[in-house]
This record gives C-alpha cells, sequence and structure tokens, in this order.
C-alpha cells in the first residue's frame, strides 16, 4: 500500500516541467537493473554470422555492480561475457590473426582448398569482432558464437540469442547540484 501512496505522491509533486527531472535524478547510492545490450548469430551450411558482439555502458554518474545473463535461445552455440574497467587498452587482432593463419597454412600443405577459402573468409569475420579499442568508461561485453552440425545429410543449424542485463549504482549525476535545487523547490 506505500508503494500506492509513494506514487501518487509522486505524480503530485511531478508538475509538466518537473517530468524529465523525476525520471533523471538518481538518488546517490541507489542501485537498479538495466538493459544492456542483446547478440545473436546462426552458423548454418549455407553459411554464417558467428561471432558477434555487443558491449552496454552505464549512463554518466553511475558505474556496473553486477551483471546478469539471459539465454533466450541457443543451440550447439556458446556465449562469453566480460566486464571491463575504464582506461584499459585491447588489441586481439594479432592473436587472430596468428590462429587463423596456422590454420589456413595447414589446410594448404594438406590441399585441403574448400578448408582453405572458407578458413580466410571466417577470419575476415573474426577480425572485424577482434576490434581494437580503449575503453573510456566500464562496460560490459557480450560475446555469442555458434556451429554447424550434423552431416551432408543431416544438415542442422547452430545459433546462440543472449542478452545481459547490468546492476548499476548511482554515483554521481552530471548535474547533482541543479536536481538538487530543483528537487527541494529552491528556485
Amino acid at each position: 500500500m506505500k508503494w500506492v501512496l509513494d506514487l501518487i505522491a509522486s505524480a503530485l509533486l511531478v508538475g509538466a516541467s518537473g517530468a524529465a527531472l523525476a525520471q533523471s535524478y538518481c538518488q546517490v547510492g541507489a542501485q537498479d537493473w538495466r538493459a544492456g545490450c542483446e547478440a545473436s548469430c546462426t552458423a548454418g551450411w549455407e553459411g554464417s554470422d558467428c561471432p558477434r558482439s555487443c558491449t552496454a555502458s552505464p549512463p554518466p554518474g553511475y558505474v556496473i555492480v553486477d551483471h546478469r545473463l539471459q539465454v533466450h535461445s541457443q543451440n550447439n552455440g556458446g556465449h562469453d561475457v566480460s566486464r571491463v574497467a575504464s582506461g584499459q587498452k585491447f588489441n586481439y587482432r594479432r592473436q587472430v590473426e596468428q590462429a587463423y593463419s596456422y590454420a589456413i597454412e595447414a589446410a594448404g600443405k594438406a590441399g585441403n582448398k574448400a578448408a582453405e577459402g572458407k578458413l580466410r573468409e571466417e577470419m575476415r569475420n573474426a577480425i572485424s569482432e577482434a576490434e581494437s579499442f580503449e575503453s573510456t568508461h566500464q562496460l560490459v561485453r557480450l560475446s555469442v558464437s555458434a556451429s554447424k552440425h550434423g552431416s551432408f545429410i543431416d544438415r542442422k543449424r547452430g545459433w546462440s540469442k543472449v542478452s545481459v542485463q547490468m546492476l548499476t549504482r548511482c554515483i554521481t549525476p552530471d548535474n547533482l547540484s541543479e536536481q538538487l535545487v530543483k528537487k527541494h523547490a529552491l528556485q
């Protein structure tokens, strides 16, 4: 019952000009779950758009306290999530190129031109995912992958669709002093 009274009180306090304030004001120390991002990919015998990834960061003045995954659908697929602190530098391109170059060379030595061509295509896709970046904010990074399976006769797709949510804590909103003045009607 208290939540109903709080809701009515906040509706009465918020006028047309205060509507945006009520939505943007964060109480220092308050925590809430926010949508992060969603990634999905499918791998079939006709081709693949895997792997895929996405990143999400909290709004200014918030920090990430925790995260949780929700697997929407998955078949012969996988996922990985990591939290990244601000100020870190990443470059995975060299690692991807080395691993694929070794496999491409092995396919060439074995005379398997089909595998060599497929590996080159996969390497191009993987390099696009092996982004080089420097983090300026805290963020979560979600990666999904999948593989086809079955046989030439019994072809089966693989897929993965996953989302991540972030538990954020308000530390200091950008315009805290302005929000406090408006909240307490000091202007």
